[in-house]
């Protein structure tokens, strides 16, 4: 599977995912076909075996052991300087590669020498769309609406299989064409080596969230198209490293928000939108200590959203601007 010179080189963030981890590898050969690939896997300190199991089962892949939690940009940083491959496939662990899905990334960028990046149709594990691509990127003054919990209604709607008829017609018929998209997550994304190394990859200062955004910007910022594939595909089994930490993950997702809004939007604008975050946190703190009164078989979780929007809060107020570091 691996080659002195590759077409694609794989890079796989791993963190106590070994079953998924599995089923991602296992997958790659029927994506691949004929492809010169190599696949490396950087394991972010895990504790559940992760090593053995890619040693035992997967013995051509290479594996990069981290003592520590690097975080998603840093660690796929790290793999993307070990790679030999013309072009980069970023792919998270949960990620299903479905047939061919490669192949066609690969020859579609290939053919467009304006084409900075592709990006796949995401699916959910029940064959669902996953909403994964985006027109616009977003304002501090989009953020406004979280104060009412738009994005966890979002986030809701977007598992949900049968909300997506009635609430997510446009975004269906959007994700059923090929078009160019402003920016696109980063569970699965092949981009130009050359250009990679151009922007200077992912912003470290970026632990978790939003990494794949700012990175997608820079792209964009640097003259490169982005586009996405409804033919190639890949089941994303959503967030199977971060829901082992829900409370510090909500830490990192607002943290590196503000910090995405203060790099893109200096000045006050970009102080609005660590106002409004704190905003957020005070009203989902508020509104989940008031839930919790009530008698319910919901009642301990709704204590510890409480508890996690008031530990974010906290962070929040005390964060520090954007650290000096790789942009």
């Amino acid at each position: 599977m691996e080659a002195r010179t590759s077409d694609v080189s794989i890079v796989i963030v791993s963190l106590n995912t070994r079953r998924y981890l599995a089923r991602c590898l296992a997958a790659l050969p029927q994506a691949e076909e004929k492809l010169a690939i190599e696949v490396i896997v950087v394991d972010n300190g895990s504790g559940d075996g992760t090593q053995a199991m890619v040693a035992e089962e997967f013995p051509r892949i290479r594996l990069i052991q981290s003592q520590e939690n690097l975080g998603f940009g840093r660690a796929n940083n790290l793999g993307a300087r070990a790679a030999t491959g013309r072009a980069l496939l970023l792919l998270n662990s949960d990620c299903d590669l479905q047939p061919k899905a490669l192949v066609t990334m690969l020859g579609v960028l290939d053919q467009d020498p304006s084409l900075g990046g592709v990006l796949c149709r995401l699916l959910n594990s029940d064959g669902s769309l996953q909403p994964s691509v985006h027109q616009s990127f977003p304002s501090p003054w989009s953020m406004a609406g979280d104060l009412f919990f738009l994005s966890s209604l979002r986030y809701a709607v977007y598992r949900n299989a049968a909300l997506h008829p009635w609430l997510l017609r446009s975004t269906l018929r959007a994700h059923s064409l090929a078009h160019d998209v402003a920016w696109g997550g980063g569970a699965c994304m092949l981009i130009r080596r050359d250009v990679f190394e151009a922007v200077g990859g992912f912003d470290e200062r970026f632990f978790m969230y939003c990494e794949d955004m700012d990175l997608c910007k820079r792209i964009r910022e640097a003259g490169y198209r982005l586009r996405y594939l409804p033919d190639a595909s890949a089941i994303h089994h959503w967030g199977k490293s971060t829901a082992q930490l829900p409370a510090p993950m909500l830490r990192e997702a607002y943290r590196s928000r503000v910090y995405y809004f203060e790099k893109h939007f200096p000045g006050w604008v970009g102080a609005m939108a660590r106002k409004i975050s704190i905003g957020e946190m005070i009203v989902r703190h508020a509104v989940f200590t008031l839930m919790a009164c009530f008698p319910s078989h919901h009642r301990q979780a709704l204590r510890d959203r409480a508890a996690a929007s008031a530990a974010c809060l906290q962070t929040l107020r005390v964060l520090r601007a954007l650290p000096v570091g790789r942009s």
